[in-house]
């Protein structure tokens, strides 16, 4: 077996708290701040085609106060990740970002600004891997193994309960899953998508039990669970991440075959708490970047349009909201959706992508309804907060048709639009000018690469072609996998 060892430079992250008062007033202290830091490391420094045997990250930290130090969500400094590392669909390698992170314990002191800083003096995966067999020349892979004819497809869990430890859960343990991503009734506009898994496992011995042989003592409300699919090629074998769920729900009987746990990313897990900043005075682009501050994850993507517009506003409503909700607002302002990645990282997609469609071809679909409805914009419709009924709604329109779901874009609610209706409604008519899409409802092979906001081109048997955005989807597993795509168009007209 060879060994591949790979660290990363040295690295210190600064969390503290203010604690602020005039004169004879209570001082105030604020909350800590969470500092985050994302270290890669290459494993595309692997062979092509390696078949990874064991992966150790070492952790040597030094804190100059009280506080929390987590690495991937652990406070274990010593972590056993081989789950977490697979080849992708061409047999590949690609670098891993692992997230660390620090927040300061608060404790009594004057006033002013509290530092304490965690110290990472060095963090080392060593890999141990059994190097590829090189195939000969004429047997070389033609096909990536997901779209390969002969792909077989497992499901793959790894469990961090919520005192740290780790437990890897194979395939012969799933029996069968389900993940909904996205939305299944109507455009991702002003969305902050949060997927939510349900898995069952096999439990005919009680083995995830309270005390039983696989569970033990661990609690599995609250812990996280990472889905994998894994599988093997004709020559290789490979895997992609499906997601980060927190668990909430459990079902099954004492005598049952099976438990099922349900659970949601981060979206709705970590997302759901109290927006605290009241009226922003600032651009939309740097409201935005506020936000993301505060949702503790790391971040990445922007808004379509509207970005430099200058509001003085709040993204929820005067009597409050969730960062969930502010996040929604500030992209429905935007031209964007939000949603979580499958690693994890909390993402801001616009609604009209320039990347190339990705192509669904005849072979690839199993079942294709025959649905003829497309939408083309010509109304951006804003119902003001605090308002209800077709009378109080504000039009945006390229001319005089009548709006209706095929060519209309509903905003409701949204209270950025109250001093900025003017600005951010002609930045979103502009943007969508020209933006068009079919309605789809498709039961194909799936592709990893297709995420919700996707364009998509599906490719009819007759020979003719479906352009359309990819709004929702669901993954469904028991013994081989099942995707169904949506995209929904409406043609009532809009009340």
């Amino acid at each position: 077996m060879s060994t591949l060892i790979l660290s990363v430079p040295p690295f210190t992250l600064s969390s503290g708290w203010m604690v602020v008062a005039g004169q004879n007033i209570t001082p105030v202290v604020s909350e800590s701040f969470l500092a985050r830091e994302s270290a890669v490391f290459g494993l595309s420094a692997l062979p092509r085609g390696a078949r990874v045997e064991s992966a150790v990250l070492s952790v040597a930290v030094s804190l100059t106060g009280p506080g929390e130090f987590l690495v991937q969500g652990s406070p274990e400094l010593t972590q056993d990740l081989t789950g977490l590392i697979y080849a992708n669909a061409s047999g590949s390698f690609e670098d891993l970002a692992l997230s660390f992170s620090f927040q300061a314990r608060i404790t009594s002191g004057s006033r002013g600004y509290h530092r304490v800083q965690a110290k990472v003096s060095s963090a080392v995966l060593t890999v141990g891997y059994d190097p590829p067999a090189e195939p000969p020349p004429d047997e070389a892979p033609q096909t990536p193994p997901f779209s390969a004819a002969a792909r077989r497809l497992l499901p793959r869990g790894i469990l961090q309960y919520p005192g740290g430890a780790r437990q890897v859960i194979g395939p012969e343990s799933i029996l069968s899953f389900r993940l909904d991503q996205g939305v299944d009734d109507g455009p991702l506009l002003g969305c902050a998508c949060a997927a939510m898994l349900s898995v069952r496992l096999a439990n005919a011995a009680g083995e995830w039990h309270p005390g039983g042989a696989l569970r033990g003592d661990r609690p599995l409300l609250g812990a996280w669970l990472s889905m994998y699919l894994t599988g093997e090629g004709p020559v290789s074998s490979f895997g992609v991440p499906l997601g980060v769920f927190r668990l909430t729900e459990m079902s099954g009987g004492e005598d049952g075959l099976f438990l099922e746990l349900r659970g949601y990313d981060a979206m709705a897990a970590l997302l759901e708490r109290p927006y605290l900043s009241g009226t922003l005075q600032m651009t939309l682009d740097r409201m935005l970047e506020h936000v993301l501050s505060l949702c503790g994850l790391l971040a990445e993507g922007g808004l379509l349009c509207n970005g430099s517009a200058f509001l003085s506003a709040s993204p929820v409503p005067p009597e409050g909201g969730t960062l969930r909700q502010a996040l929604a607002n500030l992209c429905g302002a935007g031209g964007s959706f939000a949603c979580v990645s499958r690693e994890g990282n909390l993402i801001i997609r616009s609604m009209r992508t320039e990347e190339a469609p990705f192509v669904v071809g005849p072979d690839q679909v199993y079942a294709l309804s025959h649905d003829e409805r497309a939408f083309a914009f010509r109304h951006l419709l804003v119902q003001p907060w605090g308002t209800s009924g077709p009378d109080s709604l504000r039009a945006f329109s390229l001319d005089q048709s009548e709006p209706t779901g095929e060519n209309a874009l509903v905003i409701r609610g949204n209270p950025l639009f109250a001093n900025g209706a003017d600005t951010l409604g002609t930045g979103l008519k502009e943007a969508f000018t020209g933006a068009s899409w079919q309605a789809l409802t498709m039961v194909w092979r799936w592709d990893p690469s297709v995420v919700p906001g996707a364009r998509l081109t599906v490719r009819t048997r007759d020979g003719g072609e479906i352009q359309t955005v990819l709004c929702g989807q669901t993954l469904s597993w028991d013994g081989g996998l099942t995707a169904r795509a949506y995209c929904r168009v409406d043609a009532e007209p809009v009340a």
